[in-house]
């Protein structure tokens, strides 16, 4: 791998990081986020037991989603990237603007509206790593001239 891939690979994988502990995080929690409570305005005693189940609910499939994203985009990192294979090149950055493009959106909108301190910023730094890798593996495949037709790229 040149010295690009290895950096983009690195942006990845900071990013696969940071996806999969917020994961982690999200369905370990007993309660939702401090940020959450802070947008309803309501500590987490004060709401009845079924609304904290259905944000418990919410909270767990986010965080299920971040760890399914972190893991496809491993998957897709070791092998076909490492590989050289360009659709990979493609197909991770993508995985991850799908994923957080939408949960920036939701953040800033909520931060937005209520004032709470969503971790937006965390998310643009994630985006800008995503962006990153995605110009450093483009970059390796105009240097480099690829003409291989053998893969899907």
């Amino acid at each position: 791998m040149s010295t690009r891939a290895k950096a983009a690979f690195v942006c990845y994988g900071v990013v696969i990081l940071f996806l999969a502990a917020a994961g982690v995080l999200y369905v370990s929690s007993p309660e939702i986020m401090p940020y959450h409570q802070e947008a309803t305005g309501v500590a987490w005693a004060e709401l009845g037991p079924r609304v904290q189940i259905m944000l418990l609910t919410f909270l767990k499939a986010d965080g299920i989603g971040m760890l399914a994203a972190a893991l496809a985009m491993t998957i897709l990192l070791v092998i076909p990237f490492r590989r050289g294979e360009r659709w990979a090149r493609w197909t991770i950055p993508a995985l991850g603007f799908a994923w957080l493009g939408p949960t920036l959106f939701i953040a800033f909108r909520l931060a937005g509206s209520t004032g709470a301190a969503t971790p937006w910023p965390g998310l643009v730094i994630m985006i800008v790593l995503l962006a990153l890798g995605f110009l450093l593996s483009m970059s390796e495949e105009a240097q480099c001239g690829e003409s291989d037709s053998s893969d899907l790229g």
